[in-house]
């Protein structure tokens, strides 16, 4: 067990990366810029430039400030430090994280302030704890029962499988799908031409529809010519269904196929998130809400909102938020709880 000090990771945090930018000899003897690290907070850190730009980094990207360091190699250099030293926070904060998702699965979540000093704990250390403090939860309520003895220390799977390769894989799809949607009804022969297609797939059927409706506009002008030369009565509309049908059926296939590319490319987006990130953005949602359900200060607990600043993983994670009827309690240990 270690003593309790306040903000133990995030003065971890800053002392680390204070340490690397002073041995990084390109940084240190830099004559145009000069840096000091603020104190950090979690995955968030800013940097001082010159004693008056702040240059901001969360999970190792840099969110704020990039424009004012002209010089690549300088910012390059900056970028794999903050990311070595980000790495190792991330490796410190992945067992409670794992630990945070068990103790969610009972309604309870951990305070910033204990996620800190967990970050120190080995994955023995927080497995027992967890194993403990779900126990005692348990006992609390007949349904939670189930738990008892039930932590699981792998819960999360923190490997992050989108690869170079496979991004690269997803960005030559993007382009053919762009392609494929710009040839227009008119286009089709050409299209099948350079992307033949087997009968059984489905965009055969789309083909053969673009073309026939191709034909159907042609006999329109033909009717159309006929008009100009035999007007019929107004209350005459037989031809009128005719093509009424068409143009709606028309624009309810252009909308199909819209939303089934707008629901691949969603797809391949949440397949991009990095694991831990998600998690981790995750965790301090909930910290969040758990505040303003329980209507105390936020800013109290001085957690970071720059998580926020990635709006799709926070959208994903509102979508699978069901913890409307579930209030997060906060498990703060005290002073008197830590050995010496």
């Amino acid at each position: 067990m270690y003593n309790k000090k306040e903000n133990m990771l995030n003065k971890y945090f800053k002392s680390n990366l204070e340490k690397a930018l002073k041995e990084d000899e390109s940084i240190a003897t830099s004559k145009k810029y000069a840096l000091t690290v603020k104190p950090c907070n979690f995955l968030n850190c800013i940097l001082i430039l010159n004693s008056s730009t702040e240059i901001e980094f969360e999970n190792a990207k840099c969110i704020r400030g990039i424009e004012a360091i002209t010089d690549d190699t300088f910012m390059e250099k900056l970028n794999q430090i903050v990311c070595t030293i980000t790495n190792d926070i991330k490796e410190k904060l992945k067992h409670p994280l794992i630990l945070t998702e068990n103790l969610a699965r009972l309604g309870y979540n951990i305070s910033p302030e204990l996620m800190q000093i967990l970050s120190f704990y080995d994955k023995y250390e927080v497995k027992e704890l967890g194993t403990f403090l779900m126990n005692e939860i348990a006992k609390f309520s007949f349904k939670n029962r189930y738990y008892i003895n039930r932590y699981d220390p792998d819960l999360i799977d923190f490997t992050y499988e989108m690869d170079s390769k496979k991004e690269e894989e997803n960005e030559k799809k993007k382009e053919k799908r762009k392609k494929n949607n710009s040839v227009s009804a008119y286009d089709d022969k050409e299209f099948l031409r350079l992307f033949p297609l087997d009968e059984s797939d489905n965009l055969t059927s789309e083909i053969n529809y673009a073309e026939k409706k191709e034909e159907e506009e042609e006999e329109l002008d033909y009717d159309e010519e006929f008009k100009k030369l035999f007007p019929s009565n107004d209350s005459d509309s037989s031809s009128e269904p005719l093509y009424e049908d068409s143009d709606n059926d028309s624009e309810d296939l252009e909308d199909s196929k819209e939303e089934k590319i707008v629901a691949v490319e969603e797809e391949e987006e949440v397949e991009k998130f990095e694991p831990f990130y998600f998690h981790y953005c995750k965790w301090l949602y909930y910290v969040e809400k758990s505040m303003t359900d329980t209507k105390e200060n936020v800013m109290d607990l001085k957690i970071p909102s720059s998580y926020k600043t990635n709006q799709k993983i926070t959208e994903n994670i509102e979508k699978e938020d069901d913890s409307d009827d579930m209030h997060l309690l906060f498990i703060i240990l005290m002073k008197k709880d830590f050995m010496k």
